[in-house]
């Protein structure tokens, strides 16, 4: 892929110099935020679709790499004029905003439930689920993807919401995601975090997020990775589906103090 990538995008319509990123996790979209792009005071919120998944485009299988994604999110920011970037990165928009840390000046970068890639540590980032492809029956996708999501939710609503943007996401990205994407070459992300001193970096996560490695997490926290940490009570791993306005209160009061 060397041609530039348009990523279709939702935003508030605060003209603001300070800018809020907001990257979303695998096969959902950028409506996972709606909470903050119904406005946050004294900032210009974005949240763009990843390549393959909401309104942008898709792509062909081998375009499907971290390349190019952090490359269309680089291209993404770039086209805005701010002072100041935070960036809050869902599960796999964290790792995809860990690795912007090498290529922009981020003032602030909220994780939530999303663990640095670590070579040295011989701890996983996440717990292993069971994943699936999607195939040309929409009904047994549809069960595939409840069944998956049940796994790391209990609200009915949120599974259901959940799995409507996971039959949304291009197939050809969930068999990318399946057979490389989910062991990308990342960046030693662990040790990106320990070499940190500009960038102001929270952790975020539900209480009962059943995907996260909670020794390799509670390691983290005692090396003091995180200059900031909060838990979010009576949530799973999308706690922004779950608990929107309670997630909303968590991430200003990150950004207060960036």
């Amino acid at each position: 892929m060397n041609h530039k990538l348009e990523l279709q995008f939702q935003t508030c319509s605060n003209q603001s110099k300070n800018l809020l990123v907001c990257l979303h996790g695998n096969s959902v979209d950028s409506n996972y935020f709606s909470v903050l792009l119904a406005g946050v005071a004294g900032w210009r919120v974005v949240a763009p679709d990843f390549i393959g998944h909401g309104e942008s485009p898709k792509l062909d299988s081998e375009d499907y790499n971290y390349e190019n994604f952090v490359q269309c999110l680089v291209q993404f920011i770039d086209q805005f004029s701010y002072d100041r970037l935070v960036i809050v990165g869902h599960s796999m928009g964290g790792n995809l905003a860990i690795e912007l840390m090498n290529l922009l000046q981020i003032d602030g970068l909220l994780l939530m439930a999303s663990l640095p890639v670590s070579y040295s540590s011989k701890l996983s980032p996440y717990l292993k689920m069971p994943d699936f492809k999607l195939s040309e029956r929409h009904q047994e996708n549809r069960i595939l993807a409840e069944k998956y999501l049940s796994q790391l939710s209990t609200d009915q609503s949120s599974i259901s919401y959940l799995t409507q943007a996971f039959l949304k996401t291009d197939p050809v990205f969930r068999d990318r995601l399946l057979e490389e994407f989910g062991a990308m070459k990342f960046s030693d992300q662990l040790e990106l975090l320990q070499q940190n001193n500009t960038t102001y970096v929270g952790y975020l996560m539900g209480l009962e997020d059943a995907a996260i490695n909670r020794e390799y997490l509670n390691q983290l926290v005692k090396e003091e990775i995180f200059d900031f940490f909060d838990v979010i009570p009576n949530c799973g791993h999308y706690s922004f589906i779950e608990a929107p306005l309670e997630n909303k209160k968590f991430v200003l009061k990150f950004i207060e103090r960036v």
